[in-house]
């Protein structure tokens, strides 16, 4: 995201520096938890091709996710052209703030606001607004259709 717009215009050069900073050691501290967590405890031992395999598919959700995003973009502004890294980014901005902000159930309204936020440097925000909430509508109905499926798998199988 931050190729994409200038945060030196927005913050001073000092405060984006200590963020990065701020980042860079919380990030070393959460390694050194888990090492030590996993020395201390008994923890489940993973074949190395399973963890692999979990992590790809992991850091590929993102991608997919902000596919989504620009497909809907391409169909709402057809006379503009959004590129994919951004609405990549801004998906993951957003989706991750949903999860990080205290008191919003599952990130509801707190993914919408940010991700609306990040792209109205680029786009008008009502356009923002209007594809993160086809975009939740559409992930709702899919959750919903992938538990009627597992239900009726599962159900058929208990009664073989």
């Amino acid at each position: 995201y931050f190729f994409y717009h200038d945060l030196f215009n927005i913050f001073d050069k000092n405060k984006v520096l200590l963020l990065f900073v701020l980042a860079s050691v919380i990030s070393v501290l959460l390694i050194v938890v888990f090492m030590v967590i996993k020395k201390k405890y008994m923890t489940l031992k993973l074949p190395a091709s399973s963890l692999f395999t979990t992590f790809s598919i992991y850091l590929l959700l993102p991608f997919m996710g902000g596919l989504s995003i620009y497909l809907l973009f391409q169909i709402i502004l057809q006379e503009h052209s959004i590129p994919y890294l951004l609405c990549v980014f801004s998906f993951s901005i957003s989706f991750l703030l949903g999860f990080v902000v205290p008191g919003a159930p599952g990130g509801i309204g707190i993914r919408e606001y940010s991700f609306t936020l990040l792209m109205a440097p680029f786009i008008p925000s009502v356009l923002a607004l209007e594809v993160i909430l086809i975009f939740r509508v559409l992930s709702l109905v899919g959750d919903i259709l992938l538990f009627i499926i597992g239900k009726s798998i599962t159900t058929k199988k208990m009664h073989d």
